[in-house]
């Protein structure tokens, strides 16, 4: 038997104004690939990610995530359902190495942590590690959130 893809795009297309940014992009991730996303700048790789995490809504095709379409789900929503987003060169947590901000992204909720994962304002995060460590930037952005 065939498992589904982890994530599938289909006849993906996206617009910023009349600017027709993405046409019929698809992709199909299986559970534990690792892919990597390649084009020049202004090709569309950032809001293909967008319109994926629904940032950017899609005017046409199909997002699925775990076998759930998710196309018209709402940012918070595809995230509690573990899909992560980290924007490249804007990075949360300065202080944090990319393991680090990454770990943080995969948090459902600073307050409601995931079974057996710490939350940000817990002592094991990686953000209060750095608090303890003396890091300061990541240290204050942490508890203006707890």
């Amino acid at each position: 038997m065939l498992r589904p893809p982890m994530l599938a795009v289909a006849g993906l297309h996206a617009y910023y104004g009349r600017a027709h940014i993405l046409a019929d992009v698809a992709l199909e991730i299986a559970r534990g690939e690792v892919v990597a996303l390649l084009g020049r700048n202004g090709a569309g790789k950032s809001t293909t990610m967008k319109s994926i995490m629904g940032l950017v809504r899609p005017a046409k095709g199909r997002v699925t995530f775990e076998g759930r379409d998710i196309t018209a789900a709402a940012p918070h929503a595809i995230a509690r359902r573990g899909l992560g987003y980290v924007p490249e060169e804007r990075r949360i947590f300065v202080d944090l190495t990319v393991m680090e901000n990454l770990e943080s992204a995969a948090r459902r909720r600073a307050r409601m942590p995931r079974p057996g994962r710490p939350s940000a304002c817990s002592r094991s995060s990686p953000i209060s590690r750095r608090c303890a460590a003396g890091r300061g930037a990541a240290c204050r952005a942490a508890s203006s959130r707890c």
